[in-house]
């Protein structure tokens, strides 16, 4: 029962996680996209 009181907040911090996980994955393939550019030619 108290798993159930607490799953909105579980929920909401794990969607928040979700987002920064996303916006740093965004940020590590912008560093690597220019590397594997370099490396292809």
């Amino acid at each position: 029962m108290n798993i159930l009181k607490h799953l909105p907040t579980f929920t909401f911090y794990f969607f928040k996680t979700q987002e920064n996980l996303n916006s740093i994955l965004s940020q590590i393939e912008c560093l690597i996209k220019p590397i594997i550019k370099i490396e292809s030619r």
